[in-house]
């Protein structure tokens, strides 16, 4: 696929997490699909595309949750939390 728009995603912080530091997650915009070539250097894998900052940002704060696994379950949780569903 080579779509050209702006998409929000989650990428993993590179760097071996640890109980001081555990995975974290932070917020970036791609065009297209991220790939190896253009952020492996920050980032160990990426989760996305996401509609909704408050999606991206739901999955980005509750990292291995076993109820929020998908896209599309982070933003129907997003919203429900804001009280739109």
């Amino acid at each position: 696929m080579t779509n050209k728009s702006k998409r929000l995603w989650i990428g993993a912080v590179k760097g071996t997490p640890s109980a001081e530091r555990p995975l974290a997650y932070e917020l970036f915009w791609a065009i297209g699909w991220p790939t190896e070539a253009t952020h492996g250097d920050r980032y160990t894998h990426a989760i996305g595309p996401f509609r909704t900052k408050a999606g991206a940002t739901f999955m980005a704060d509750r990292p291995g949750s076993p109820t929020i696994t998908t896209v599309a379950a982070a933003e129907r949780a997003a919203r429900r939390e804001v009280g739109l569903i």
